[in-house]
């Protein structure tokens, strides 16, 4: 006999006579069949009686239909509901395993309704983040991983045994436990990006108490903490985006179409600039970038960014294995960006030469040699700058000083349609010497403070950005390129755009 759950409870399936081989007759029939030289014979069939007897199934039957009746009172904590019959025994299934009965609960057949009866029962875990220790004189900063403590819900695993007990034995209730449920960015998420270290610093400085300082610092408040995961990229503009009052950002000095005039804002390329650099000396690589028009000497000479809303961008890519934590800090007279990771290809300036664009601007290319830890293998790549004079384009026209009303449009991210032949710069449009560059001159390289770096030669790839001027009568400096590593020069053009707003802040 055995035992099935139809119509809301427990009955027995009757058993019936068995047929099996009947071995002594067998044993008869093969001798008799050697002796005779007989080549086949059957096999003789004989009654089997059943295992469990009918009786032995409705005992069971009788036990497991009592316990189930009213259904199944369950706890998790102090909370308390029953859950029904039909639920209970259509999940369940009854088995006689040597010579006793076992009582089998499928758990992910229950789960939900377990769940449902107990809505308020777990706590909710957080997300992990990082923070940053304050150095002491004796004590350097320290990452430590925040919170991202798994959250708890109904039930764990041990949950279908103690039903199964529930139904074996007479237990009034069936305590259940909270399982832990590790969240996607938890603990082990942070743990496992390798930020222990830091790879990249770099600080620049300013005037304390300018409205513009005050749209630096509070542009690093918006950033303190970010994380880039290995392969992804990071936008400024993107995580930050449009800067307005209401963000805590005010009016300050904008580069538009080639002049200095004040726009909300105001001052966060400097932000740009310093995280820029930071990056560069720990080997990230820059997948959108675009210099100042104008020359700027609290910035370094050719190794510098730029951004303003919705272009330029600053697009930082993360090439390594590990997560990089960014963790810009602010005094009232600087602005600090470190930059935590795991050490893989740290950087350094190898190279600088400036070349002539037209009458007017000045191409300046910086190269870099990043070192990888792993092997000691080394990879060259550049980034560039191309300046001119305020309010003149590349070559030598005067560019449109805007008016308020254009103002007023970039400031809602309008077109402020400058006339015919004026300048425009955007993340979309770069511009580079025509042919008619009339000189190029080397410049030494230059030192600034950074994260350790080493370099020992063994192999060095070289990648340069280029793009062609677009008219006789609209000339723009770059926007933006990609900062790569490989076997060969390479050249990148980036698609180019006529009609888009110009501003970037100084």
């Amino acid at each position: 006999a055995s035992i099935r759950f139809r119509d809301g409870v427990f009955e027995v399936v009757e058993s019936t006579l068995g047929r099996a081989p009947d071995f002594d007759a067998l044993a008869t029939d093969l001798r008799d069949a050697l002796t005779a030289g007989t080549e086949a014979i059957s096999v003789p069939l004989a009654d089997v009686s059943p295992s469990v007897t009918d009786q032995d199934a409705a005992e069971e039957t009788d036990d497991l239909n009592r316990r189930l009746a009213g259904g199944v009172k369950v706890s998790v904590g102090s909370e308390t509901g029953v859950l029904p019959p039909e639920i209970v025994g259509s999940a369940t299934a009854v088995n006689h395993v040597d010579g006793r009965w076992e009582v089998t609960v499928r758990w992910e057949d229950l789960a939900d309704t377990v769940a449902a009866l107990f809505p308020d029962v777990g706590t909710e875990g957080g997300e992990a983040y990082f923070e940053v220790t304050e150095a002491s004189d004796e004590v350097p900063p320290a990452v430590r991983i925040v919170s991202g403590d798994p959250s708890t819900t109904c039930c764990d695993s041990t949950s279908a045994r103690r039903l199964e007990q529930a139904l074996e034995s007479d237990v009034e209730v069936a305590r259940l436990f909270l399982q832990s449920v590790e969240s996607e960015r938890g603990r082990a998420w942070a743990t496992d990006l390798g930020i222990t270290e830091l790879v990249g610093t770099f600080t620049t400085r300013y005037t304390p108490g300018q409205d513009r300082v005050k749209n630096i610092r509070r542009f690093g408040e918006l950033v303190q903490g970010v994380v880039i995961e290995p392969g992804e990229t990071f936008s400024l503009n993107g995580h930050v985006g449009q800067r307005t009052r209401e963000k805590g950002f005010f009016p300050a000095g904008t580069i538009i179409n080639g002049h200095l005039v004040d726009s909300v804002g105001g001052g966060i390329s400097q932000f740009a600039t310093t995280i820029f650099n930071a990056s560069f000396f720990a080997g990230l690589e820059f997948e959108t970038y675009q210099s100042h028009s104008i020359y700027f000497s609290r910035y370094p000479y050719g190794r510098e960014a730029t951004i303003s809303w919705p272009n330029p961008d600053l697009k930082i890519h993360n090439p390594s294995p590990y997560g990089v934590l960014l963790w810009p800090t602010s005094t009232a007279s600087s602005i600090t960006v470190d930059i935590y990771s795991t050490e893989w290809a740290p950087g350094e300036q190898t190279g600088q030469w400036q070349t002539a664009i037209q009458q007017a601007c000045t191409r300046v290319t910086t190269e870099r040699t990043r070192t990888w830890v792993e092997d000691g293998h080394t990879e060259t790549d550049t980034v560039f700058a191309t300046y001119r004079p305020e309010g003149i384009a590349c070559d030598g026209t005067e560019t449109q000083n805007p008016n308020e009303e254009q103002l007023e449009k970039i400031e809602n991210g309008e077109d402020p349609e400058f006339e015919t032949g004026t300048t425009t710069t955007t993340s979309t449009t770069t511009t580079v010497a025509p042919s008619s560059t009339t000189s190029t001159t080397a410049v030494a390289p230059t030192t600034t403070s950074t994260s350790s770096t080493s370099s020992t030669s063994t192999s060095t790839s070289t990648s340069t950005s280029t793009s062609t001027s677009t008219s006789s009568s609209t000339s723009s400096v770059p926007d933006s390129t990609s900062s790569s590593s490989s076997s060969t020069p390479e050249t990148t053009v980036p698609e180019s755009s006529t009609s888009s707003s110009s501003s970037t802040t100084p």
